[in-house]
């Protein structure tokens, strides 16, 4: 699958199972729900960072399974992510720099 600088990867199962065996690059995945605004709007953002570090990252996305939605409130589950956002970028920002890398948000 041939990926240019600033596209996140949208992966199916199998091809996560592929990706997960490449260890010789960082790797982030975005779990995401389409209808919700948080993952959303950190999509975009790891879009920006897929853009400025080109192929040092390895970014891709899938979205989650509804067994995991499935017993939550969605609109309590936004709010939640929502204020888990700073601290997601927080995990994301440490975890690039350990390997020498640095995103701008």
């Amino acid at each position: 699958m041939q990926v240019h600088a600033g596209v996140v990867k949208k992966l199916n199962s199998e091809e996560l199972e592929l990706e997960l065996q490449d260890r010789s690059t960082p790797l982030i995945i975005d779990f995401f729900a389409t209808w919700c605004g948080p993952c959303l709007a950190l999509a975009k953002e790891l879009e920006q960072v897929k853009e400025e570090l080109g192929e040092k990252v390895h970014i891709c996305s899938a979205t989650a399974p509804v067994s995991f939605w499935k017993n939550a409130d969605s609109s309590r589950s936004c709010v939640s992510m929502l204020a888990r956002e700073v601290e997601m970028k927080a995990v994301i920002s440490n975890s690039l720099e350990l390997h020498g890398l640095r995103a701008a948000w």
